[in-house]
């Protein structure tokens, strides 16, 4: 995905993970957000049309578990429909900038 202007991008060929990402995926009928990602794992949200909102991201306040797939899994079949950069509140609650896991090789 390159940046033309704010807010418009031209994809490549291929489909790629972007923090902030929404993407129909074959996980959920509805769209998902990548809120962090490497090459082990994808973790996301889930938009919930019934409550109109993300699942995380709508109550940061609360525990949960992440949705999390292999970023092959993740890609296979997507589409990219737009970016939705993460919030100062949700990247002070989700914390892209510690380990997504430990102790783990591969």
């Amino acid at each position: 995905m390159t940046p033309i202007s704010n807010n418009i991008y031209r994809m490549d060929t291929e489909v790629k993970l972007v923090s902030g990402g929404v993407y129909k995926t074959i996980l959920s009928e509805e769209p998902v957000r990548i809120l962090r990602f490497d090459d082990i794992d994808v973790f996301y949200d889930a938009y919930w049309s019934s409550l109109d909102k993300w699942a995380f991201a709508s109550s940061l306040k609360r525990s949960g578990t992440y949705y999390r797939t292999s970023p092959n899994i993740f890609l296979r079949n997507a589409t990219f429909l737009r970016h939705q950069p993460l919030t100062t509140e949700e990247i002070n609650t989700f914390r892209p900038d510690l380990a997504n896991r430990l102790c783990r090789n591969k």
